[in-house]
């Protein structure tokens, strides 16, 4: 991934390769790293729907699965404010996409009672 950084020390990634907020991603490399975390996303999601009907009655997800999606939502937000989103290049990778995805990640992990997300409904619709 080309690009130079900002110098700021943003959070440590274990998993997942970090974006930085001041990195230039042409639209190919948007592209890639949002493929990668919709890669990682799906993969977890179906290692969680293999498990045993017992073990899902306890509703907690793996410690690293957790870090893993708190990765990936931290991945997305300086992805959808890359040029190449922001001027819709992409088909597949737009602001809206990108907002989907996190949602679609913290759905999954409201599931979980380890995992400090819960769905609190529908938000109001302001006027």
């Amino acid at each position: 991934m080309g690009g130079t950084g900002t110098g700021f020390a943003g959070p440590t990634f274990k998993f997942m390769k970090p974006l930085d907020f001041g990195w230039k991603l042409n639209r190919i490399e948007v592209e890639g790293r949002y493929q990668e975390v919709v890669d990682v996303f799906n993969r977890i999601k179906q290692k969680e729907d293999k498990k045993p009907a017992i073990l899902k009655i306890f509703k907690r997800l793996g410690k690293q699965d957790c870090e893993i999606l708190g990765e990936c939502t931290g991945i997305l937000l300086p992805l959808s404010l890359q040029e190449p989103v922001q001027r819709r290049e992409s088909a597949m990778v737009t602001p809206e996409s990108c907002g989907a995805l996190v949602m679609g990640i913290a759905e999954f992990l409201s599931k979980y009672n380890n995992t400090g997300v819960k769905n609190l409904g529908p938000a109001p619709i302001l006027e």
